[in-house]
């Protein structure tokens, strides 16, 4: 093989040009880290759903055994007797404070963190030209 001689062109305005060349990187390095931010939640959402799934299955499967091992339930009693011993059971409702659910934290995969710190190289290089 033949090795070719390297050919120099000038460039006008480096500085500019190399800033555009270091903007488009940082734009790639941001999709870049959106997409592995975005694989990571369809992994785990995948997860989620195959554990309610599993949960679903069980529940259903539970529910059934429950139904199975109660005794038939007797004749209908008259719509007086219903009223009374529905007066006599019903309970008093209590306030219930509403329970709080903070979001899980989130965890960062090193794809994507390698792509941060990319992506803060890269600006700090733009901002020093």
């Amino acid at each position: 093989m033949e090795q070719e001689d390297p050919m120099y062109v000038s460039i006008e305005n480096p500085i500019s040009f190399r800033k555009e060349i270091l903007g488009d990187a940082v734009l790639a390095t941001e999709i870049l880290k959106d997409y592995e931010h975005f694989k990571s939640v369809r992994d785990r959402k995948t997860k989620k759903l195959q554990e309610l799934r599993g949960l679903v299955f069980d529940m259903r499967k539970t529910y059934r055994d429950l139904k199975n091992s109660l005794p038939g339930l007797p004749e209908e009693k008259t719509s007086e007797e219903s009223k009374e011993i529905k007066r006599e059971e019903a309970p008093k409702k209590k306030e219930e404070k509403p329970v709080k659910i903070e979001p899980p934290k989130v965890p960062v995969s090193r794809e994507e963190d390698a792509l941060s710190k990319e992506l803060m190289d890269i600006q700090r290089k733009l901002n020093s030209l």
